[in-house]
């Protein structure tokens, strides 16, 4: 190969420059700069869990990369603690999956930016998993394209097992609008609660009353409670007046034209504990 050698003097110094050198480093750089670049993220929005429970893992895959990808294909497997119930995926890939583990093959190339339709299996806690582990499900995925990186090509998500405690409460009308129950001051059936998880996203469905009361059995972990009240049949009553034990534990928060909000404080269940939440609501005079 002839290399051609510019030289020339600058303040006395002179100055060599290899035109093949500088023709190379510039087309490794153009190369680096259009090169594919596959992402695996593995996530599970419920990850605090109890014996019993379930969850749903998701992998989502991505092509940040500035060049197409060829034959991206990803692995997911899940920890034998959780059993499989269900898949769920999309036409954009070729799937094999058995037990808790799924290999699946995107279907053409997987174009620069593109985020295809995530791969979900649904699974189940056994009732004797064992409670206080933490356990891992992994993903990995590759391209026999180049790649300009490779650290995102793997990734872990954890789920760990808990035990179980109860939240129970009275809801009752607050007939003088003092804030607290007193003997004679009926139940009320018409509202539920539901339960909100703030170190995951589990939201724990919705609690009925019967004769007032409520009974939930919840994942040990921490929540806040909420309520909807109709704006035309009910409102707070003032709430943390007195004593615990007959007061309401509810702030009102926001209201819209046909509800008016509340919640409790954060509160953390305890496995084999009960924690209670009492809710005093007031009515509205019917115009």
């Amino acid at each position: 190969m002839t290399v051609r050698v510019l030289a020339r003097r600058v303040a006395g110094v002179l100055l060599v420059t290899s035109l093949a050198l500088t023709s190379a480093l510039t087309a490794t750089a153009t190369a680096q700069e259009t090169e594919a670049d596959v992402a695996v993220e593995v996530s599970a929005p419920r990850n605090i869990l109890p014996p019993g429970g379930w969850t749903s893992v998701y992998t989502h895959v991505r092509n940040v990369g500035t060049a197409p990808a060829n034959d991206v294909q990803f692995t997911i497997t899940l920890p034998p603690q959780l059993q499989v119930s269900s898949t769920e995926t999309s036409s954009e890939w070729d799937c094999e999956s058995q037990g808790g583990t799924a290999t699946c093959e995107h279907v053409g190339p997987l174009e620069p930016g593109a985020t295809p339709f995530h791969f979900r299996f649904s699974a189940g806690v056994p009732y004797d998993a064992p409670i206080g582990t933490t356990v891992t499900a992994t993903a990995s995925v590759s391209t026999t394209s180049p790649e300009s990186n490779t650290t995102d090509n793997h990734s872990e998500k954890s789920i760990r097992f808990v035990g179980k405690g109860v939240v129970e409460g009275r809801i009752w009308h607050d007939l003088n609008a003092n804030g607290v129950r007193e003997p004679g001051e009926p139940p009320v059936d018409s509202i539920g609660i539901s339960f909100r998880a703030l170190d995951d996203e589990d939201f724990d469905g919705f609690s009925n009353t019967f004769q007032g009361e409520y009974w939930e059995e919840l994942a040990a972990k921490r929540f806040q409670a909420h309520v909807s009240l109709y704006k035309d049949s009910w409102r707070f009553t003032t709430p943390n007046v007195g004593d615990e034990t007959t007061d309401s534990d509810f702030v009102p928060t926001t209201e819209n034209t046909w509800y008016r909000d509340g919640t409790s404080q954060i509160f953390t269940v305890e496995a084999g504990a009960r924690h209670v939440l009492d809710l005093g609501v007031v009515a509205v005079p019917n115009p």
